[in-house]
Formats: C-alpha cells, structure tokens, sequence
C-alpha cells in the first residue's frame, strides 16, 4: 500500500481540483495534507471537510505560527504521520491531478515495495514541472534538507543523495537512463501557474537566487525541528514548531 503526502500554504484552489482524483487509488491507504500556516485553515474548506468525512484515509496536519513556507520541514513532517502499515511513499504537489493509473499498474513490485528503485517526474529537462514527483520506498527515503530556504532544488538535493543507493526511473517505469522516457504528462497533469506563485510564500522573491542559494546548501546536515501538538482529533492534528536552541 502507498501512502500519499500533500504540503499547501494558501493553495487549496489548486488542491481541492486535484486531490479527488488521487482518491480514486485502492493502492492509496492513506493521505497526508500539511497545512503550513495558511491565512485561511484548510479545516475552513467546506469542500476539503466533506472530502475528509466521506474518506477517512485523509489526514490533516495543521502547522500554526509559520510566516514563510518551508517545504523540507512540511514534507518530513507529512513523512512522520504516514501509516507505517504502507510501505511506499507518494510525494505529490498540491498542484497535481492524476490522469490515468498506467503508472501504477505498470509498477515493478516485490514483498509490497518498489524492487529496488524510486520514481520521479524528470523526464531530462522535458517536463521540468513535474521534479517535485516521487514515488520511493518508505525504507529508502532520506528526507529532504531543512536548511534550504526558498523554492528550488529539494528534489535535486534528495535525488543526488539517493544516487548510489538506490536506481532511478521516471514516473511510468522507464529507467531513467532510456531514451524516450515514458511521458510523465500521460499520467499526470500539473495545474499550470508563474513564478509569482511559486515564490509568494517566502521570503526570497527571485526564483535564481533562491535556487541557488539552496543549492549551495546541499549536502549539509540539518537539525529536526521539535514540535507540540495543540489539538488532535481522529483526522485532524494542529501542531507548532519550537525555535532552535542551537544557532542555524
């Protein structure tokens, strides 16, 4: 079974067009939302409330507090209230929509895991929209790095470190090393917007330097972030992050 993981910070227009259709996954066991401090609560969503009473798969992390949007720190978090029963993890956007299931009836499988690789949406330099795809192991997965910030370059930081360890296909189940890749857009649709949105929720505005500010960043180690939760209930858990005690 596959566990699926969504981050949102004042994107749910988007969200809420695309995840019914990921609803549809018998494989799918379980979802995860982060909200990250978004201005209006996703729990406010009349349409996200009833797609949560008609499917208990769904699971909604509210973080408060936050003024910028920080994707590692969403993403691991999303990580840690997966179902551990699901042994696969499904990195999704929140501005995707799911097409067909080609992807995964085509999928190599072995002891209910991928055999011996991870999936992503790169397709060399083709359809660069869908870098933020991933379907990998649970086992396999390192967690991205909490010390960028901006947008750009956690998906590259990740894969270059899976790199050795694990192979790499696109999403589809061509090795990623053959060409043509099997087309990522034959399965999924990305909901197309400019760099604004991709850089409104934090603090670098310029898309370049907030790639390569990251990328200067890679490889280091980062500390976890410490968090209490504030309210829980059977789908819903809201929660906020501790500072550091220790200097950045």
């Amino acid at each position: 079974m596959i566990s699926a993981i969504f981050s949102c910070m004042n994107r749910e227009y988007n969200l809420a067009k695309g995840l019914p259709s990921w609803l549809k996954y018998e494989e799918i066991g379980d979802i995860v939302i982060v909200d990250w401090s978004s201005k209006t609560p996703l729990l406010d969503n009349e349409f996200l409330c009833g797609l949560m009473d008609n499917d208990p798969r769904i699971k909604l992390v509210r973080v408060s507090g936050e003024k910028v949007f920080n994707l590692a720190k969403s993403y691991n978090l999303a990580f840690k209230f997966t179902d551990p029963k699901n042994k696969i993890l499904l990195k999704l956007d929140c501005d995707y929509l799911s097409l067909n299931r080609g992807w995964v009836d085509n999928l190599e499988l072995k002891g209910g895991e991928l055999n011996k690789f991870f999936v992503t949406g790169i397709e060399h330099g083709t359809s660069p929209h869908f870098c933020g795809l991933m379907l990998i192991n649970k086992k396999d997965f390192l967690g991205y790095n909490e010390n960028f910030q901006g947008w750009g370059y956690d998906d590259n930081d990740l894969y270059k470190r899976l790199q050795g360890r694990v192979d790499q296909r696109t999403f589809g189940g061509t090795p990623v090393h053959v060409r043509p890749p099997t087309q990522v857009y034959d399965y999924v649709h990305h909901f197309p917007h400019g760099d604004d949105l991709r850089v409104e929720n934090y603090e670098i505005k310029d898309r370049e330097e907030s790639h390569r500010y990251n990328e200067s960043r890679s490889g280091s180690y980062w500390t976890p972030k410490i968090y209490r939760i504030l309210k829980r209930e059977s789908q819903y858990v809201e929660l906020e992050f501790f500072d550091t005690p220790f200097p950045e």
